[in-house]
């Protein structure tokens, strides 16, 4: 559960036409985008465009501090009618911030306005893999990372 939730009546809904905005370093601005295009949000992130104050638009956004957010992978995501913004200090916390953004749709892809405030409250999330006395093929391996990302942990340990 995260730390705080401050959920509205009403709800967004992401389409093609929604406009993406990453201000992150470049190693995370190509992460966090193939993430979005990878989602089953069918959002489109080559229209990294000037706003557009008519358009609905999905900001992911580094920034210098957030209140309420001590840990490096906290975030804050905050969603009205026209806008979807996620805010950290770090990639990592953007990261985290959409993967909550993707638990949250439904299947008509709408997202419930309010605001959303959370951080790990453990430093190490992990999980074990034994591949030595156990065989797990490469695709196995992914599905289990790509799970291990959609609930936030950050350490694989494999065997």
């Amino acid at each position: 559960m995260p730390q705080h939730t401050e959920l509205l009546r009403g709800s967004i809904c992401l389409d093609s036409t929604t406009q993406v905005y990453i201000d992150a370093p470049e190693p995370d601005l190509t992460v966090l985008a193939r993430c979005i295009e990878a989602s089953p949000l069918c959002i489109n992130t080559q229209q990294l465009l000037t706003k557009d104050r008519k358009r609905k638009s999905l900001t992911l956004k580094i920034v210098d501090m957030l209140p309420m957010v001590d840990s490096p992978e906290g975030y804050r995501l905050s969603v009205n009618y026209s806008s979807i913004i996620i805010e950290s200090t770090t990639g990592a916390g953007l990261f985290y911030g959409l993967q909550t953004l993707l638990q949250l749709h439904d299947a008509n892809k709408n997202i419930p306005l309010g605001t959303i405030i959370d951080e790990p409250r453990f430093a190490y999330r992990g999980m074990m893999l034994d591949v030595s006395r156990h065989f797990f093929d490469v695709d196995f391996v992914k599905k289990q990372i790509d799970a291990m990302a959609y609930y936030k942990m950050n350490h694989l340990h494999l065997h």
